[in-house]
Formats: C-alpha cells, sequence, structure tokens
C-alpha cells in the first residue's frame, strides 16, 4: 500500500512539474476579423474623416459605428503556414482602396490609402501597432484641441498614447 502511494505522489509530481507546458497558450493578438481599433489613452475609436481614399484618420467617441469597424487580415508564414504578427488594415466593408496608411509626408497622419504593413506588438496595456513602411515607427494619438485627436505614427516611448485594444465587432 505504501508503494502506490509513493507512485502516486512521485506521478502527481511529475504532472505539476509538467502543467506549464501542458496549459494551452492563447495568443494574445488578434485573428483576421472585423473589429473597433480603441485607444487606451482616451477609449476613443479610430474613425476616417470620411469614408474615401485620402481622408485623414482621427479619434472619435466609441459608438461602435460603421465607419469605425476595421478589417485585420492576419499574415501566414509561407514556410509554417502559421500566423505572424504582421497585419494589413483596411476599413470594414466592399472597397479594396480604403487601407490604413501612414501618410508618405514627413507628419506621418495616418490616412486611408494604399495597403500597409504592420506589425502588432503585445504589450501589458494593449497592442503596439509599428508600421513597417515607416521602419518600426508606431501608430499614436496626437491631441490638437480643438480639433479631434489624430492618428499618427512617430518614435515609441512608453506612454499609453502609442498602446490599442482590438474589440472585436459583431456584423
Amino acid at each position: 500500500m505504501k508503494l502506490w502511494g509513493l507512485i502516486s505522489a512521485v506521478v502527481s509530481l511529475q504532472l505539476v512539474a509538467f502543467a506549464p507546458v501542458m496549459a494551452e497558450v492563447t495568443d494574445p493578438l488578434p485573428e483576421s476579423g472585423t473589429y473597433f481599433i480603441v485607444s487606451a489613452l482616451n477609449e476613443q475609436a479610430v474613425q476616417p474623416a470620411m469614408p474615401s481614399a485620402g481622408q485623414n484618420v482621427l479619434l472619435y467617441d466609441f459608438n461602435k459605428g460603421g465607419v469605425q469597424k476595421w478589417t485585420l487580415t492576419r499574415k501566414v508564414d509561407p514556410k509554417t503556414h502559421l500566423p505572424t504578427n504582421k497585419y494589413n488594415i483596411k476599413l470594414a466593408g466592399e472597397s479594396t482602396s480604403l487601407n490604413l496608411q501612414p501618410h508618405p509626408i514627413s507628419d506621418a497622419t495616418a490616412i486611408l490609402g494604399d495597403p500597409s504593413v504592420y506589425i502588432f506588438q503585445p504589450e501589458e496595456d494593449g497592442i503596439v501597432v509599428r508600421s513597417v513602411d515607416r521602419n518600426g515607427d508606431a501608430m499614436f494619438v496626437v491631441s490638437s484641441p480643438p480639433m479631434k485627436p489624430e492618428v499618427h505614427f512617430g518614435p515609441k516611448d512608453e506612454s499609453s498614447k502609442f498602446r490599442w485594444k482590438f474589440v472585436k465587432a459583431d456584423w
């Protein structure tokens, strides 16, 4: 009887030791789909001034409106066939020309235009969105009272203006 107790204790200890390995790993990054992009700084949502090419992308009160919906397309590694941390971001809807992109001029305001690739980096209090086209510059909030806050790209610091939340949108 003591032998079975000892064997049971050893097996239990082995299971406890391997529990972290056996635990399900959750991916902190969003899957492809439709989302609202919300600033961790002010809880406002990313929205273009108008849903047409060349429009500035600003922040508005989060109201779950149609022009606050964005389609994220997560890229897949061609060798491993596993999801990567690279994405395209497009205004949800039929138009293929309404992609989120940094403006090509130096102020780097976000506009609707050509497709761009972004790297998502999870952090404790949100996700940092970095532009591949702008060599790693990160998406952030620029307050410009009395105007709406703007979405820009630039060098990242540790402030919450660089953190974003992705809230799944129901169609």
